[in-house]
């Protein structure tokens, strides 16, 4: 390995560096009390800060000043956090899972009560809301690309039979993308919600 960070806390559940790599967000989910979410410095090692909430997934925005967390349990909320973790936008949702648009200027997320938020992901306000699925959204995938993405993600699915926990993926994608993207996903056993512009089966 390049460089091994000592963490100083167990049950690690989720990882994620910022665009440059100076910064790593560590996720743990247990034991009682060590639960949270931790801002690291991979250049020295240094912990800049740790918010001792129930937390279950942090992804930061391409544009290095801001992260966008889950919080599951009583913390049943998504948040945009400034990297001086002053909280900048709360919504109290019950979210299971957030994806970036490609652009990085929306913030998807899915609930437990089947619902995708369409956040905006500047301002952390709601831009659009609706319920696709009578169950929890496991999963949300946005996918922009060409032929040769659709190639990749082929290689990626190939002879996978479950992708993630259970729950349908939402598909924001557009045109024959969107539609290819279901369709792999289909045919690995997974449920697919498709949005687009345009109607189809």
């Amino acid at each position: 390995p390049l460089k091994t960070l000592a963490l100083g806390r167990t049950g690690l559940h989720q990882l994620a560096l910022n665009h440059d790599g100076s910064l790593l967000s560590a996720v743990s989910v247990a034991p009682a009390g060590t639960a949270g979410l931790a801002l690291l410095e991979t250049g020295s090692g240094t912990t800049r800060w740790f918010r001792g909430e129930i937390i279950t997934h942090a992804l930061f925005h391409p544009d290095g000043d801001r992260l966008f967390t889950v919080g599951s349990g009583q913390m049943r909320q998504v948040v945009m956090l400034g990297l001086d973790n002053q909280v900048r936008a709360r919504v109290e949702v019950y979210a299971l899972c957030q994806a970036l648009s490609p652009d990085a200027r929306w913030l998807a997320v899915g609930t437990h009560q089947g619902e995708v938020l369409l956040l905006h992901a500047g301002t952390g306000t709601v831009a659009r809301q609706a319920k696709l699925h009578t169950g929890a959204l496991g999963g949300i995938l946005i996918l922009a690309g060409n032929d040769e993405s659709i190639r990749n993600f082929t290689g990626a699915c190939a002879g996978a039979r479950r992708l993630r926990r259970d729950g349908p993926f939402v598909i924001a994608g557009g045109g024959e993308v969107g539609r290819k993207v279901a369709q792999l996903l289909t045919d690995c056993g997974e449920q697919t919600l498709l949005i687009d512009s345009r109607a189809g089966p």
